[in-house]
């Protein structure tokens, strides 16, 4: 057979296919052999986003802290002076304070200024005008400035000095000037059986040391 002869029985061959079966298949591709990974290479270790590449998440809006000064302390410098509820005259007056009384100045103002009292610790605004500067700038509590009265030491007294109070005392009250036997009246002359102590139902002031029961003693040492 000829090569032309070839070559006609090839191009019949393929129009047969085509008009039998459509395009012909692919020639299969012969698979490529890999080779196997090698023992020696380390496997890559997975990227993760580093730390300060990551955006923090949105954190709530905290609220802003109020920067408050330390109160100053200031005196009352009137007497009478109004606390009120707010800020002018036309407020209600809710306590009053006397001339010298420890107060704390949270806001001060041209006229008015809003204080704590430290003793109730109760708030309000008084006159600025009566606001004078305390030279008691301690951090103490109200209560512990407020004044306290040391009482002085009893001295003890016997009783032979109470008896002469008591009877001093009994003297003094009466208002005539015979209260015992023993006193004069006002031309000179001896009271006796004249005195309001001899007389009954009248007035009956104590004239001796006797008469001075221990209740008495123990009563007078309990008043003084």
């Amino acid at each position: 057979m000829g090569r032309k002869a070839i070559l006609w029985f090839a191009a019949g061959m393929v129009a047969a296919g085509w008009f039998l079966g459509g395009e012909p298949a692919p020639e299969p591709v012969p698979p490529v052999e890999q080779a196997p990974p090698s023992t020696s290479q380390v496997p890559a270790r997975p990227l993760t986003a580093s730390p300060s590449a990551v955006a923090p998440a949105a954190s709530a809006p905290q609220p802003l802290a109020q920067s408050i000064a330390t109160p100053a302390l200031a005196r009352i410098s009137g007497s009478g002076v109004a606390l009120r509820a707010g800020p002018g005259s036309a407020h209600a007056v809710l306590d009053r304070f006397e001339k010298g009384r420890i107060v704390s100045v949270v806001v001060r103002g041209a006229e008015w200024s809003e204080i704590r009292d430290e003793i109730t610790r109760r708030r309000g605004y008084v006159a600025t005008r009566f606001l004078a500067a305390s030279g008691d700038q301690s951090t103490d509590d109200g209560a512990a400035r407020a004044k306290t009265t040391i009482a002085p030491p009893k001295v003890a007294f016997d009783d032979s000095f109470i008896v002469e109070r008591i009877l001093s005392a009994s003297l003094a009250g009466y208002a005539g000037n015979c209260p015992c036997p023993f006193n004069v009246d006002r031309a000179g002359r001896k009271c006796g059986k004249r005195s309001a102590w001899s007389r009954l139902g009248g007035a009956a002031p104590l004239c001796y040391r006797e008469e001075v029961t221990p209740d008495m003693i123990a009563a007078w040492r309990l008043r003084n």
